[in-house]
């Protein structure tokens, strides 16, 4: 009885911001305890903490695909003719 009225404490404190990750980080302090004593308490009393969205951060540019100059002719009569690698994770202007 004496954790569940920390655990409580602890989540009206913070306004359900912490999870039981954390909440065991601040109990751990006072003593050894584990994190499957604390999910079920606040599972019990419907203290989960608040999960917000991620945010998708705008580049401002449209998705452009690049014109296949290759043509899937990849053998070249000498070497370091042609080179081909992918670079469809860097963001580019027009």
């Amino acid at each position: 009885m004496k954790l569940l009225k920390k655990v409580v404490q602890f989540c009206t404190q913070r306004k359900s911001r912490y999870g039981y990750r954390k909440i065991t980080a601040l109990l751990w302090i006072e003593g050894p305890i584990n994190h499957k004593r604390i999910q079920p308490i606040l599972q019990y009393k419907g203290l989960q903490c608040r999960v917000r969205m991620k945010k998708q951060k705008n580049t401002g540019q449209t998705a452009k695909p690049a014109e296949h100059l290759l043509k899937r002719k990849f053998h070249a009569k000498a070497p370091l003719q042609k080179l081909v690698t992918d670079i469809t994770y860097l963001p580019f202007g027009n």
